[in-house]
């Protein structure tokens, strides 16, 4: 598989590219899990509707290669973050749809997504 971690255009195409030994997604009571291992590409893991001032908790573990969360709105990368990160952070205050998305190369993660 091409590399589609740097590749801009790649990233914010609406195209699933992707390659995984294991990736395990779940969405139970507003709580978002998902778990990856030998993970390489991109794939849109939420469409959020971005009302203003949102705030979300995100716990981020990278335990192997590299990794990384970005929004795409209107074929636009946002960069959220990029390895390991627990913290909360603020959705774009650009209104409208964004697709959330985790990258990865030879990605094994795990990571929850919640409202607190």
């Amino acid at each position: 598989m091409k590399k589609v971690y740097d590749n801009e255009r790649k990233l914010s195409s609406i195209v699933n590219r992707k390659k995984a030994l294991v990736f395990i997604m779940k969405y139970k009571n507003q709580v978002l899990t998902c778990e990856t291992k030998k993970f390489t590409g991109v794939r849109t893991i939420a469409k959020i509707k971005s009302p203003n001032n949102a705030e979300v908790f995100i716990e981020f573990e990278v335990i192997q290669g590299r990794g990384k969360l970005i929004f795409i709105k209107d074929k636009k990368v946002y960069p959220l973050i990029e390895g390991n990160y627990k913290n909360k952070i603020l959705f774009p205050k650009e209104a409208g749809l964004f697709r959330l998305r985790i990258v990865g190369d030879n990605l094994e993660s795990k990571l929850k997504i919640y409202k607190q």
